[in-house]
């Protein structure tokens, strides 16, 4: 197939410079020099850029060269044509995978043009961060810049109009019915005849590809997506899109040679161009085929191509921009990581079961929660990181020698169809486990545990607005139907093998993934044992085990609890604040109870002591600083969807600058604070909850203080009691500090949670077994 690369490369070609710089040279011909210089500059640029075959090189050239056009000309009259030139610049930042230096030039379209009440021009950066957030899959930033750049459209006409329809439409078909598709297939076709008669390649060749894409992904109707991708080549109008989509849909009809091609064309394009986006696609795509499509598979290709793919996909992650677009650009890179580590352990035959088990484990690792790690690491590089070679087994020792002396770790690893678990063994032995189960199953153990606990229900919302007390009394279920639910999910997730090589009595740190971080597994029965996990061990959580090597380092650096008092804060009951849910606005409500605990736990040590009116926003980050415990006994709240994560909150008391919502956004946000805390404590419901992702993590409160220096977070997986959480405090508090046999914080808290379930009252795992240990020991 004769395939118009060289004609249309990654859309900055002649189709799209006589596209929107013609409309615009109409606009300036009868317009002073200065208007008519920039016009002239940008046409130079973008003609320089197709004949040099837009190279990395050239393509920072071309950059530079519209930066000058920008640059030149003062006369009002030219505000027009520099907002061409500040869209081509974000155009090309964005192909090469730099989202934030792309959003950062989209915004100063949308400020020149409010400034100069330049409709089309506000439109046009708006596409232009639409543009940024569909490539690392913002869906809910996208839906919104659209709408807001298609009512303008609507009124002053926008070049790019059907572009932006071909943007969003895929979206559209996310939870659509049967009807809801052809409906919507039916709306797009129209959309094509118009743009059609409008003469509209360019936007007739994207809506195209958005068909193709819907039919491929979508509906898995490979053929329908090839017809619409071949109209597209035909039109000679080919984008990333394009070739992408071809190889997708070959891969679904199970011809590996004709996606290979595709991607390999990709693979050549993207290179060329500097397009990191497009190249970490191909080379992903390339290993599945080699892994998955091919027979017998082809290992060395699979894991060459799964590591080059995963070294691009770093250095797009470190140039998204703010941390949530690294944290969604890391989901969607996921997939990466979900391959790799089956491509390892397919391996074993050629390098050696345990070579194959620790490099498998190796590269699962590396795409843990990746974003958070550089956050840790104050690492600001923009680098992609080396490919691994076959160093990645060595590596994986490496890591396991890193690793807390004494303790042991279990990492899961959660698939479709499968769940990979390792443990780590205090001697540094690596085992592997490996079983076939469906997410959906695995999604359901978990909820029908959770629901068997009396974890899932309203009381959080209740207690917020004053209508519930903190009592769990009429929330506990039926202890068997908690034991055989727990069994259930036991059976599933813990190897049956472990009391047997972890004796009781030492510590276990659990790096769980996706749903599993809503599980307290401290109260999972261990076969054959007799106890479960919480009796036996003492656990403790972490988002990944190069964080916790991160936190457990500073941790031993520092002297030991017992030798001086350490500085701490308690915050407790602030005046509270108003809080929007669901529309409506309401004053939280007051938390007597956590008062109570504030001024025992500020007693015992010796801290600082916020309440009331004095525990304000400002007043708190500012002694933040400073603490090396930090208790916060207040209201949180916790959103599960990653358009709101950002919004999780604790509730302070709110003054005449701030609203006392002390949001994951602020305390991500402040480039000046760097916490001191060897313990941040949020007692407060739901206080480990938020967005579970597969690549990151949970992102929420506890994520956002271990990125601001906090080495240890203890957070609660649910609504909680008021008696039997100022309780677990105290007795926490006392084991950690007070006993003779200076127990780690881990054990302290399982220590806590044994006097907790003594008292009668509080026996049902309910009152004592929401509160979990992340970080350092």
């Amino acid at each position: 197939m004769n395939l118009p690369i060289r004609g249309h490369c990654c859309v900055v070609a002649i189709c799209l410079v006589l596209g929107p710089c013609v409309r615009l040279h109409a606009q300036v011909s009868n317009a002073k020099d200065d208007s008519a210089t920039v016009i002239t500059l940008v046409r130079a640029a973008l003609q320089n850029d197709l004949q040099s075959q837009s190279s990395k090189e050239s393509r920072r050239q071309t950059i530079l060269a519209l930066q000058r056009a920008v640059q030149t000309g003062q006369d009002t009259r030219a505000v027009p044509a520099k907002l061409i030139a500040l869209y081509w610049i974000s155009f090309l930042f964005r192909q090469m995978g730099e989202a934030d230096s792309a959003l950062t030039y989209a915004n100063r379209i949308i400020d020149l043009a409010r400034s100069y009440r330049i409709p089309e021009g506000e439109a046009e950066g708006l596409f232009a961060q639409a543009q940024v957030y569909a490539d690392i899959q913002r869906s809910d930033s996208v839906l919104i810049l659209a709408l807001a750049a298609g009512k303008m459209c609507a009124i002053s006409g926008c070049w790019f109009r059907n572009q932006l329809i071909a943007l969003v439409a895929p979206l559209f078909f996310l939870g659509a019915d049967t009807l809801q598709r052809d409906s919507l297939i039916s709306l797009l076709r129209g959309y094509a005849s118009l743009a059609k008669v409008q003469s509209d390649t360019v936007g007739l060749a994207r809506l195209y590809d958005a068909m193709g894409q819907v039919f491929t992904e979508r509906f898995q109707q490979y053929d329908s997506a090839l017809a619409y991708y071949r109209k597209a080549i035909d039109l000679k109008q080919v984008d990333r899109e394009t070739i992408y989509g071809m190889g997708r849909a070959f891969r679904g009809l199970g011809v590996p040679d004709s996606s290979w091609l595709y991607f390999t064309i990709l693979l050549n394009m993207s290179r060329q161009f500097g397009d990191l986006r497009a190249e970490g696609y191909a080379l992903a795509n390339m290993g599945g085929v080699c892994h998955r499509d091919v027979k017998p598979p082809k290992l060395g290709c699979a894991l060459a191509y799964y590591d080059s793919a995963a070294s691009v996909a770093s250095q797009i992650l470190r140039q998204a921009g703010q941390d949530m677009n690294r944290v969604i650009y890391g989901e969607q890179a996921s997939q990466i990581y979900a391959e790799w580590p089956f491509a390892w352990l397919s391996a074993s035959d050629a390098i050696g079961k345990q070579s194959a088990d620790i490099a498998a484990f190796f590269v699962a690792e590396l795409g843990r929660s990746e974003a958070l790690r550089d956050l840790m690491a104050h690492s600001h590089t923009r680098d992609r990181i080396p490919p691994l070679g076959n160093s990645a087994s060595a590596l994986g020792q490496q890591l396991v020698n890193l690793l807390p002396a004494g303790i042991a770790t279990l990492s899961y690893h959660v698939q479709a169809d499968t769940l990979l678990v390792w443990l780590t063994l205090p001697n540094h032995d690596v085992k592997v486990y490996r079983w076939a189960i469906p997410y959906d199953s695995l999604r359901a153990y978990v909820s029908d545990f959770r629901s068997a606990i009396g974890a899932d229900d309203e009381v959080a919302g209740s207690r917020l607005r004053g209508l519930a007390s903190g009592s769990h009394v009429g929330r506990r279920r039926d202890l068997h139907d908690l034991t055989l639910s727990a069994a259930r999910l036991a059976r599933t997730i813990l190897p049956k093998d472990l009391p047997s090589l972890l004796p009781a009595g030492g510590d276990l740190v659990l790096v769980p993934q996706n749903i599993l971080n809503l599980v307290p597994f401290d109260i999972l029965p261990i076969e054959g044992a007799e106890a479960t996990l919480g009796e036996r061990y003492a656990i403790r959580y972490s988002p990944s085990l190069v964080s916790l090597i991160s936190v457990e380092s500073a941790e031993r650096a520092a002297p030991p609890v017992s030798t001086r008092l350490l500085r701490a804060l308690v915050v407790s009951d602030p005046t509270m604040p108003t809080a929007e849910f669901d529309g409506v606005r309401i004053r939280l409500s007051q938390l007597p109870a956590a008062d109570s605990e504030g001024k025992w736990v500020a007693g015992r040590l010796r801290a600082k002591w916020l309440r009331g009116s004095e525990a304000t926003e400002a007043r708190v980050l500012s002694e933040m600083r400073e603490a090396e415990i930090v208790h916060f006994a207040t209201h949180a709240v916790a959103y599960a969807f990653y358009t709101k994560a950002r919004d999780s909150f604790l509730a302070l008391a709110p003054d005449s600058t701030h609203d006392g919502l002390l949001t994951v956004g602020k305390l991500m946000d402040d480039t000046s604070l760097a916490m001191p805390a060897r313990l941040v404590v949020l007692s407060a419901c739901q206080s480990a909850l938020g967005s579970v992702m597969q690549a990151e993590g949970t992102v929420g409160l506890q994520r956002a203080f271990f990125a601001k220096g906090a080495r240890a977070v203890l957070v609660s997986l649910w609504s909680v009691d008021d008696e039997a959480t100022e309780l677990l405090m105290q007795r926490f508090y006392d084991h950690w500090l007070a006993d003779s046999d200076s127990p780690t914080k881990a054990e302290a808290l399982r220590r806590a949670q044994a006097d907790v379930r003594k008292t009668a009252r509080f026996s049902h795992p309910l009152f004592w077994a929401a509160f979990e240990l992340v970080g350092a020991n």
